[in-house]
């Protein structure tokens, strides 16, 4: 027959290499597979995921912005523009080096654009969203295919962990932006075996402007995956040490010139900003100090109902068969290598918060993706007679929002009434579920359940999120007073401690801020002031100021009182 050999031909050994670690045991597959399924253009793929990650993130940008970080990051770039320094971050008048400026120099563009407001501030991270969306996609349909791209993209996109956080006013979003653009182009030149030049290069541009956002963790949780994947897949070209020290030479190109400058400016806060804002609070925590599983929880409950999916994939992970064997790739590897390095990496740091862990989100939903581009026949529509994994996300899907909905008129965001028309639209939608929700093809399945999960995305969006930044927000306390801080130029005072939203709304430097310590230094300020507006936080602040307070002032609140901050008049007592 034709293609064995006769008698008198040697048979031709194959050249195949060894992989470490089993690597080829758990990912057999090739890269750049057939693709199958969700065939759709470039350009109308982009411009589907565009539509729908610019309806959740580019929605709602006007709500108050939040103390602590929101108001910071909001603040300083509008101190910068007024003072004109363009290099030397500047918080209230002194130096501030805790974080490098590409952040502040995007909302200073924003609000040279549109205005200092806060949604001029927040649209920077949610337009690094919506791109972080579109590199992800990008990033599967060239590695893994089109419908583990598309489907990668969407969970990401209907994450509720990535909607709250990538809209959030922090460096983690941007952070985001510029890792996962990183590490696409950083798999994209290693995966053939022809190194691409281009794509290493695009991916050091990428790690300098992640290192010009927020440091050298960047290039941790770019180059650690990458110099990982070549121990691990012997398959992948293997870059020289030149290329890795080009690569180096371009992010440092990217972010020396503000270092230097910085370091010329202040050599004092340079070291502190290497060793206080990056080694000591890494190796020993200066605040935030959580235990080493504090990500775990929040990230499975923060994808659902997508985390679901992980048991499905830890299970077909060690499945030997030809039908998982197909869908584990390389990259299915790759993107697991990388959400797991940044997993570790942010565990085993002492100082951790919330937003840390966003760059882990878009490659963990991607593995998902392949294994929904699998698993789900989308050329053959049966239908599925029993209750499956997507039957059960959708469901969970609609939980969710219930709960949310409970959750938010417990804490004051909601009423008691819209909660009511929710959980009601929501339960209409629990019991079709119920009655013709498992005789569902799977595919349909799975496209309702991302449908639904939208929906409650969206209206959490729309009705309960801008109740709780105004709950949690100072912005109606403090712009209540802007007319009358204005004309009359009032010294403007907070106490124990200063919050940026007074400064921010009130578009004032002066602002003055006293903590336990300086009470009697503040009084003496308002004993020699005729009248001052005070900010106070309502608990056992206020009531000891009171007591504090000579009889010859008295303080009479004014505006909108409630919540964590009262406002008032310190006058004298003889107006």
């Amino acid at each position: 027959m034709d293609g064995e050999p006769t008698p008198n031909q040697p048979t031709r050994p194959r050249l195949t290499a060894r992989p470490a670690l089993g690597w080829a045991a758990l990912f057999p597959g090739q890269y750049l597979p057939r693709p199958r399924g969700l065939l759709l253009s470039p350009l109308a793929f982009a411009l589907a995921l565009s539509v729908l990650a610019g309806a959740l993130f580019l929605t709602r940008l006007a709500c108050p912005l939040l103390e602590p970080e929101e108001t910071r990051y909001a603040e300083i770039p509008r101190q910068m523009l007024a003072a004109g320094r363009f290099v030397e971050p500047v918080w209230h008048g002194a130096p501030y080096y805790h974080k490098p400026p590409l952040l502040y120099w995007l909302v200073m563009g924003s609000y040279c654009l549109f205005g200092v407001h806060d949604w001029a501030a927040r649209l920077v991270p949610a337009l690094a969203a919506v791109a972080t969306v579109l590199v992800t996609g990008w990033w599967g349909r060239r590695l893994a295919g089109p419908a583990a791209g598309i489907l990668g993209a969407v969970t990401l996109c209907l994450s509720p962990r990535f909607v709250y956080l990538g809209r959030m006013l922090t460096m983690d979003g941007l952070l985001c932006l510029w890792v996962v653009t990183a590490l696409a182009a950083a798999h994209a030149a290693v995966a053939r075996p022809v190194f691409r030049r281009r794509w290493w290069l695009v991916s050091a541009l990428a790690c300098g402007l992640g290192v010009l956002t927020k440091g050298p963790v960047a290039l941790v949780l770019v180059l650690g995956p990458v110099l990982l994947l070549r121990a691990l897949d012997r398959r992948t070209c293997r870059p020289s040490p030149w290329a890795y020290l080009a690569y180096l030479a371009v992010a440092v190109a990217v972010a020396a010139p503000w270092y230097l400058a910085a370091a010329a400016c202040d050599p004092a806060a340079a070291v502190a900003f290497f060793w206080e804002h990056n080694v000591r609070r890494y190796v020993a925590p200066l605040d935030h100090a959580k235990p080493f599983w504090f990500y775990l929880p929040g990230l499975l409950t923060g994808t659902l109902p997508w985390s679901l999916l992980l048991l499905p994939l830890a299970g077909a992970l060690v499945r030997r068969s030809p039908f998982t064997a197909a869908w584990r790739t390389p990259a299915l590897g790759f993107f697991l290598l990388a959400a797991l390095w940044c997993l570790l990496f942010f565990s085993l740091s002492g100082c951790k918060r919330a937003g840390y862990l966003l760059p882990a989100l878009p490659p963990l939903a991607l593995a998902l993706g392949c294994l929904l581009a699998g698993t789900v026949p989308w050329h053959l529509l049966r239908p599925c007679r029993r209750l499956g994994v997507a039957h059960a996300a959708a469901l969970l899907a609609v939980l969710l929002g219930v709960v949310g909905s409970v959750a938010a008129v417990v804490t004051g965001v909601m009423s008691a009434g819209e909660c009511a028309a929710a959980s009601g639209c929501l339960a209409l939608v629990l019991a079709a579920w119920a009655w013709r929700g498992v005789n569902l093809p799977v595919p349909l399945a799975w496209g309702l359940c991302a449908a639904t999960m939208f929906v409650v995305l969206s209206v959490g969006l729309y009705h309960v999120l801008p109740g709780y930044h105004r709950k949690f927000g100072l912005r109606g306390q403090v712009r209540r007073h802007l007319a009358l801080v204005s004309a009359g130029r009032l010294p403007v005072v907070c106490y124990p401690h200063r919050w940026d939203s007074v400064s921010f709304y009130l578009q004032r430097d002066d602002v003055e801020a006293y903590g336990p310590s300086q009470r009697e230094e503040m009084i003496a300020g308002l004993r020699a002031r005729p009248r001052t507006l005070l900010f106070v936080k309502s608990d056992g602040s206020l009531r000891e100021l009171l007591r504090a307070l000579p009889p010859a002032l008295e303080f009479v609140p004014c505006g909108r009182q409630g919540g964590f901050v009262t406002a008032g008049l310190v006058r004298r007592r003889a107006e």
